[in-house]
């Protein structure tokens, strides 16, 4: 099933290699491990993100409704470039899809990425995490 965040990545490309196109040096510090709270439609999702050098990227999401708890992964590459970063999901919990979504960066401090998604206007806010950095139970959240 797909979540919150796969159903913001409605948006075809007509081929994957465009989305392989040249990568901007400046978005090296997206590399690494992400952690956000918050989709535009549901504020009960948590998620994690990890971003390699190499381009490609994986997310986890966890949706907390009445302590009920529905998770989901999403694969695929990314790239950066003019302060966009440009997220290509090739699969969601393992069915292959294709679609991107376009971020524009508004701030980064080392530490916290604030950016803003090209459709729908929300603003997300990620901070870094550890490689083991784990979402939390929904048991937790209210």
């Amino acid at each position: 099933m797909i979540r919150a965040f796969s159903a913001a990545f409605c948006l075809l490309i007509p081929t994957f290699a465009h989305a392989l196109a040249a990568r901007d040096a400046a978005g090296a510090f997206l590399t690494g491990n992400w952690y956000g709270e918050e989709q535009p439609k549901d504020p009960n999702v948590f998620w994690t993100a990890r971003f390699w050098s190499d381009g490609r990227f994986e997310a986890k999401f966890r949706t907390c409704h009445r302590k009920e708890t529905e998770d989901e992964t999403d694969d695929g590459i990314w790239s950066y470039k003019n302060g966009v970063v440009e997220v290509t999901s090739t699969s969601v919990d393992g069915h292959p899809i294709l679609a991107v979504e376009h971020y524009h960066t508004l701030s980064y401090d080392g530490r916290k990425h604030v950016y803003r998604h090209e459709r729908t206007g929300f603003v997300f806010t990620a901070v870094r995490v550890s490689a083991d950095f784990e979402l939390p139970s929904c048991s937790l959240s209210s």
